[in-house]
């Protein structure tokens, strides 16, 4: 992730000292993935010149390799130059700008982006 990315990893993290002032997902990895979906959803993704460091194992994240062949599978062929995890990095960093916008407001409106995305019924 970029330092950014990781700071707003961070802010969507539980912390249970706080709940109050804190974000909705239990592990920094459960963001991650929710972030990189919702760019793959929305067919959005961070430019190629961000300058991320690692984070996590690949193991940690996607024990069973699923996330990494639906990475491989669902990129584009532009992107298909660099690694997938490069790419599922450039996904969730654009995945986690979009939900530290959503969360400017107060918190984030899950439900209102499963309705956007058609994943719920109106």
């Amino acid at each position: 992730l970029t330092d950014v990315g990781q700071q707003r990893i961070q802010s969507l993290k539980h912390d249970p000292n706080n709940p109050g002032l804190s974000g909705p997902f239990l592990l920094e990895t459960e963001a991650f993935l929710f972030a990189m979906a919702l760019a793959l959803q929305m067919e959005k993704i961070a430019d190629r010149t961000i300058k991320t460091k690692t984070k996590w194992r690949v193991d940690s994240v996607d024990p069973d390799g699923r996330v990494y062949e639906l990475v491989r599978e669902l990129r584009s062929e532009e992107d298909q130059e660099e690694s997938v995890w490069r790419t599922a990095v450039r996904l969730a960093d654009w995945g986690l700008e979009e939900l530290e916008r959503r969360a400017s407001g107060g918190s984030i409106q899950f439900g209102k982006i499963f309705e956007e995305l058609g994943g719920l019924e109106k």
